[in-house]
């Protein structure tokens, strides 16, 4: 927060008083912002409920109990498969698995 306010305190100086342009856009932007954050939402503005628990689609599809097993299955492995760590740890895996089968049929 700390950063916030130096950034603000330089903008105000950078502008000046009464000034205008982008250093003065930027201030007013950031003073708009931090009045509509501080007390809520505006008087007349309409909130809306958030749709559906904050979280990560993946996350939110596996949670749903209408999903089948089998598709959450499905979905587990090729989230697993799109893991770069994951995908390095099986390509060793496997190298290992070759390397001792050639280890055992060199005379």
């Amino acid at each position: 927060m700390a950063g916030v306010e130096a950034a603000s305190r330089a903008l105000k100086a950078i502008a000046g008083p009464g000034a205008t342009g982008p250093p003065a856009q930027l201030l007013s932007a950031h003073d708009e912002a931090g009045a509509e954050s501080a007390g809520g939402p505006p008087d007349g503005a309409q909130v809306w409920p958030p749709l559906h628990a904050v979280g990560a689609p993946l996350a939110r599809v596996l949670a749903c109990a209408e999903v089948a097993e089998a598709t959450k299955a499905r979905l587990r492995a090729a989230r697993a498969g799109l893991n770069a760590f994951a995908g390095r740890r099986e390509v060793d895996r496997q190298l290992q698995v070759m390397e001792a089968a050639r280890r055992w049929t060199e005379p």
